[in-house]
């Protein structure tokens, strides 16, 4: 399990496997097989419940980790070993049907690019075609809950939202951004790590977050998945400044061009094919 920056993953070792060495990133736990099977293991810690658990006791603020005895304390739902196994084997189903949806992807990536080549999409600047949001409030002048979406609720290269977001406002510090339904979140601390979200919902987000609004629904769905290829990341990163905290800014991503298609029909082709090809991830698993 991955314990410093993306918190979380979990992989099991096959049995034939030869002997190999780990970054001090990477906890190794060994599953008590009278009490507990490991690939049921696996399925317990990627469950929504123990990923906030995870979050809650992450501690630092450009890189989050987690100690070992913190790690000790999370509580995992720990049913019957026949239960275990029935659970097991339906997330190993789901598993599967994750890499049959694959061969669908592969397909939709060849479907996008023979789309990008067409002429019915024109190359425009990201300023041209998206609105930087730049409203901002004070935490401090608010009571009750929000959503709040700090760099460390995106999962890298998914697009996907992890733990909860919900949060009290006395527990949020300085000013944050605000962003509505269909505004896309654009990670810009560690470009590399590529951190895109498509809000479903309206909150405020941590200054580290460039927060963009497009014409309409269909845009923005199509630029959330734009802005995760590697071909958009390259040209980030091409503008990445810092060392030890690398990030990119809006002056360099404003001029950065991208393809935009010109007529709606164009548009709806390219989200269909866009939803497709959305990075397909195991689900945190309800058990």
């Amino acid at each position: 399990m991955t314990i410093v920056g993306t918190i979380g993953r979990v992989a099991i070792v096959p049995i034939a496997t030869e002997r190999f060495t780990l970054q001090r990133s990477v906890a190794v736990l060994k599953a008590d097989t009278s009490k507990i099977i490991p690939f049921y293991l696996v399925c317990a810690l990627e469950t929504s419940a123990v990923r906030s658990q995870l979050f809650e006791q992450a501690h630092g603020v450009a890189q989050k980790g987690i100690y070992l005895n913190d790690l000790k304390n999370i509580k995992i739902p720990l049913p019957p070993l026949e239960i275990q196994t029935q659970i097991a084997q339906a997330c190993a189903a789901i598993e599967t049907e994750v890499v049959t949806a694959q061969v669908t992807i592969e397909q939709a990536k060849t479907d996008i690019k023979l789309l990008f080549s067409n002429d019915k999409l024109a190359l425009k600047k990201l300023e041209e075609v998206a609105l930087r949001v730049s409203d901002q409030i004070d935490p401090n002048n608010f009571d009750g809950e929000i959503n709040y979406i700090g760099l460390e609720n995106i999962e890298s290269q998914t697009g996907r939202l992890v733990a909860d977001i919900r949060a009290n406002y006395n527990q949020i510090k300085s000013a944050k951004t605000c962003f509505k339904i269909n505004d896309v979140l654009y990670g810009k601390l560690r470009p590399n790590l590529n951190k895109v979200y498509l809000a479903k919902e309206e909150g405020i987000c941590s200054t580290d977050i460039l927060v963009f609004r497009f014409e309409n629904e269909c845009l923005a769905k199509y630029y959330a998945h734009y802005l995760l290829t590697d071909g958009f990341n390259k040209e980030v990163l091409q503008g990445v400044k810092g060392q030890q905290l690398p990030r990119t800014s809006w002056k360099h991503l404003s001029f950065i061009k991208v393809p935009y298609p010109n007529d709606l029909n164009t548009q709806q082709q390219l989200i269909l094919l866009c939803q497709i090809n959305w990075p397909i991830q195991k689900p945190g698993y309800h058990v």
